[in-house]
């Protein structure tokens, strides 16, 4: 130690120190592309093929994450993507996109017979049912569902009815 006083290894140390944090810092904006970034296409309206091209194109990945029924779009085309059109976002990015159904989701129609009519009632709009014509018939009690009727047809419980219809 007689070459090195103890005051000249600690500013070694301190410099050496900065030197790693400077270095570890110009690495890290060129590992993660700091400044370089990609705007996301309009996907919307296209199907998951359709939207391939681009998304290779601009170097991103495409993901159906999930899909939705909507009838003012047209089946199999993309209705939502996450990140949005326009958005800035780094290289190999996955976009998330949703999709509308073929077909209107199907469901269970539950066993509602002889159930309180509000509480019914409640049940198939939860359900995304629409309640169409409502006919009282004598009965022991009041406000007691009877039967339901899809198409004129009595519904029997666990049919398959598809969301969005009119059940009378």
């Amino acid at each position: 130690m007689g070459f090195f006083k103890k005051g000249h290894i600690i500013v070694l140390l301190i410099n050496i120190a900065v030197a790693c944090i400077v270095l570890f810092l110009i690495r890290l904006e060129k590992y993660t592309n700091h400044g370089y970034y990609i705007t996301v296409p309009e996907l919307r309206g296209l199907t998951p093929d359709e939207a391939e091209p681009f998304a290779k194109e601009k170097n991103l990945q495409i993901l159906v994450i999930d899909s939705i029924y909507d009838n003012n779009a047209k089946p199999g085309t993309i209705v939502e993507q996450f990140p949005s059109p326009n958005a800035h976002v780094k290289n190999n990015r996955a976009i998330q996109l949703t999709i509308n159904a073929n077909a209107p989701e199907k469901i269970i129609f539950p066993n509602l017979r002889n159930v309180a009519f509000r509480q019914s009632l409640q049940r198939l709009k939860n359900l995304g049912l629409n309640v169409g014509r409502i006919e009282y018939v004598p009965s022991n009690f009041k406000n007691l569902v009877l039967d339901f009727k899809y198409e004129g047809n009595i519904i029997e419980p666990n049919s398959l009815i598809q969301k969005g219809e009119t059940v009378d």
